[in-house]
């Protein structure tokens, strides 16, 4: 088998040395929630390890309160892990980095905000504000979701045709042909909502590849990148709160 290739999680417990499952007292019952697809994302796999020993595979993640730790290439979808509230000058500090990102107003006076983190893989996690979705944390990239209607407002906005719609809601990036217009002013790097025409719904959040002038005069190729949108494994993830 050639080395490049990445193996199941399937193929991978077949592999094990056998000898070492009949030394085990108790064989681990594995339970998959969902076919597991090959993906390139780092995200949270939903295999379950139940009644493992000491001498379980060492191929599959230990039971963590209930949730499974993450399984390099390989996703069944995207778990919801821990939710925690973070501490006042923790919290104060992410909030003026969120608004100094996004140039979006932000709640930061506010004594009654509640700031939450929910975990979803080791470098993402959703934050809570007063038990609402509110942003997306990548890294140390933040973006607001689909559900955060303030933030959303308050961003510049590509308006494409309902030929595009489909792609984007898809994964798809944003392309120049589906432009119909821009609001607002943005630079390359910011952060842009994506709307449809007919009803000027919100359909993703994306990262402009330009400046609004040039994506403007742009007639073809990729103006911006899409970071999420509706469907996704984040709008998911939300549901799931």
């Amino acid at each position: 088998m050639p080395a490049s290739r990445k193996l199941s999680l399937v193929e991978l417990s077949n592999r094990l040395d056998r000898s070492r499952w009949r030394s085990c007292r108790r064989t681990p019952e594995v339970r998959v929630t969902q076919p597991i697809r090959r993906t390139t994302d780092t995200e949270a796999s939903q295999v379950q390890i139940l009644a493992a020993g000491p001498h379980a595979s060492p191929f599959f993640p230990q039971r963590i309160q209930g949730r499974a730790e993450p399984v390099e290439g390989y996703v069944t979808s995207m778990a919801v892990g821990r939710r925690y509230n973070l501490k006042a000058r923790r919290a104060k500090e992410l909030l003026t980095s969120m608004a100094q990102q996004l140039k979006v107003p932000v709640p930061l006076e506010d004594k009654h905000l509640r700031v939450e983190r929910v975990d979803l893989t080791p470098t993402e996690a959703l934050i809570l504000l007063n038990d609402e979705a509110a942003f997306i944390q990548v890294d140390e990239e933040v973006f607001p979701t689909l559900l955060n209607a303030g933030a959303l407002k308050a961003l510049p906005t590509l308006t494409v045709d309902m030929g595009a719609v489909p792609y984007i809601c898809n994964g798809a990036d944003v392309m120049a042909p589906g432009l119909v217009k821009i609001d607002g002013g943005f630079v390359a790097g910011d952060i842009v909502v994506v709307v449809e025409e007919r009803f000027a719904k919100p359909i993703a959040v994306v990262k402009a590849l330009a400046d609004a002038e040039d994506v403007a005069a742009q007639k073809r190729g990729k103006v911006a990148i899409t970071r999420h949108y509706i469907g996704d494994r984040f709008w998911e993830a939300c549901k799931r709160l």
